[in-house]
């Protein structure tokens, strides 16, 4: 059995020997050439801490969602979401965002923006609202093992249309693919 831990074409030539020593030529039926392919898609599961704006509580946050590389290595888009609970009470509320990102990966290093949407961390007002956000996030990976690898990030989300000083989000977190 032999594992292939990188993308790309190999061949295998065999050769038989027969009891008395005799050996086969090195022709076709004895070569095998095949392509192995680096996974594309992964599901993802993150968590963290933020500080999220309006508000003067510290926040967890879990999301999930895919991970598909566009160009191996180079480009990704990333497809999460999921809620943010404040460690205080009242008037803090539980946060939900998501966030669609185009990444750009430079060895270990990723740095990516897109567009998101977050709710408000405290009731709806004039200064808490639900709406759209820029996210930005950059990061690097922890491991690699080929079909599964952890990612540390920060994340900064702006809002748009809303005040930033209520409705800014930002972060950092352990992100597992797999």
């Amino acid at each position: 059995e032999k594992v292939f831990t990188k993308a790309g074409t190999y061949t295998i030539n065999t050769t038989v020997f027969d009891n008395d020593g005799a050996q086969s030529p090195a022709s076709d039926p004895c070569r095998l050439t095949f392509e192995v392919t680096q996974k594309k898609l992964f599901w993802n599961v993150g968590a963290g801490l933020g500080v999220y704006g309006g508000s003067s509580a510290l926040y967890g946050f879990l999301r999930a969602g895919l991970f598909a590389w566009v160009t191996p290595d180079k480009w990704s888009f990333t497809l999460t979401g999921g809620g943010g609970m404040p460690f205080k009470g009242d008037p803090w509320k539980f946060v939900f965002t998501a966030d669609a990102l185009i990444n750009g990966h430079f060895q270990d290093f990723f740095v990516g923006t897109g567009v998101g949407v977050s709710s408000a961390t405290q009731p709806k007002d004039e200064n808490h609202k639900f709406g759209l956000d820029i996210p930005v996030q950059f990061g690097f990976k922890v491991f690699d093992h080929w079909t599964n690898f952890g990612q540390l990030f920060f994340e900064f989300r702006m809002p748009v249309g809303r005040s930033f000083d209520h409705n800014y989000k930002t972060g950092i977190g352990f992100r597992f693919l797999f």
